[in-house]
């Protein structure tokens, strides 16, 4: 399966995923990241923005981990996305749980000042609908860390 991991940061995520035989490209905007995850050596990485990159490669999945809710049009970016998976691809999608964390707090992590959103499952499920996907599952967990955190997966609504 070849995977588009965006804005890879470290690099666990695609990392993790080629050691299950995954074919992953990694796209990280930041340069030093970028010099990490080249020295990783398990997988592709491009360096850039989504908005500026020039491909005509497709993904069967599409990964967004802790990213959507800091980019100031999440719609956008997920209508930018369809342009690079295949037919039958998904989208797979990990956001802070805002609902489930402001009922611990509001002075937790997932509120903090770099983060331009705050989903709710419902909130996130209307975005994936705005840009035309179908959530085919969304759940709310809270991470070993106890970060309360979104995950869901969908896939085109055309299709």
């Amino acid at each position: 399966m070849r995977v588009l991991d965006v804005g890879s940061g470290l690099g666990v995520f695609p990392h993790l995923l080629t050691k299950r035989g995954w074919q992953v490209t990694a796209l990280e905007p930041n340069r030093d990241l970028c010099r990490h995850l080249h020295s990783l050596g398990s997988f592709r990485v491009w360096e850039g923005e989504l908005s500026s990159l020039a491909t005509t490669e497709t993904f069967e999945l599409i990964t967004l981990n802790k990213v959507l809710e800091h980019v100031p049009d999440p719609t956008a970016m997920l209508c930018q996305i369809q342009k690079l998976m295949s037919p039958q691809g998904l989208l797979y999608v990990e956001v802070p749980d805002g609902e489930g964390a402001s009922a611990e707090s509001y002075y937790r992590e997932e509120f903090f000042i770099e983060h331009l959103h705050v989903f709710s499952r419902r909130s996130l499920e209307k975005v994936s609908e705005a840009a035309s996907y179908l959530a085919v599952d969304c759940t709310s967990v809270v991470e070993p860390s106890g970060k309360f955190t979104i995950r869901q997966l969908s896939r085109r609504l055309d299709e």
